[in-house]
């Protein structure tokens, strides 16, 4: 298995290293966030339509995650189907796609900055969405229709994201 080298490194960095001019931590604006988010979104649903799954031990989550050339961000220590052909039912392989959705969940948090005593600081529309993900038997489709998806599409100048496929409009 061959894969980009991603100089930018994880976007754990991003989560780290924002501070304000008080040098307090700053989260990522929701606008930033939620473009990450969705290139995130569309590499899980690229995942998802080929019937894999991230799955790493760790689940999804901001250190699984690195920047590309431009930013873009790219998944790491996913499962291809070919290693898994034979050695899992669909039931297994929905449920870890869903784990990955509770990941998604997670990692959203980060990007903006949560902590448990920070939640009710993010948006409402965000929280809402951090709350499909963690459903249990979601599903990428659900959560591409979601409000939070929809006005971040609507400000990145409309990608639109079907499965398997990305692409701009």
């Amino acid at each position: 298995v061959f894969s980009e080298l991603c100089a930018g490194g994880s976007i754990s960095r991003l989560c780290d290293g924002t501070f304000d001019e008080n040098d307090n931590p700053s989260p990522l604006s929701v606008e930033a966030a939620g473009a990450f988010v969705l290139q995130i979104c569309a590499g899980l649903n690229h995942l998802h339509s080929k019937g894999s799954f991230h799955g790493g031990a760790g689940g999804l989550c901001v250190e699984n995650v690195f920047l590309g050339r431009g930013n873009v961000a790219k998944i790491a220590n996913y499962y291809p189907l070919c290693s898994l052909v034979g050695t899992m039912d669909e039931k297994e392989v929905l449920r870890r796609q869903a784990k990955d959705l509770r990941g998604l969940a997670n990692l959203t948090g980060q990007l903006l900055g949560s902590t448990s005593s920070t939640l009710f600081d993010i948006p409402p529309v965000a929280r809402s969405f951090m709350q499909e993900c963690s459903k249990d038997n979601q599903n990428i489709q659900t959560i591409l229709t979601h409000p939070f998806i929809r006005g971040v599409q609507n400000m990145s100048g409309g990608m639109s994201i079907t499965p398997g496929k990305v692409r701009r409009n």
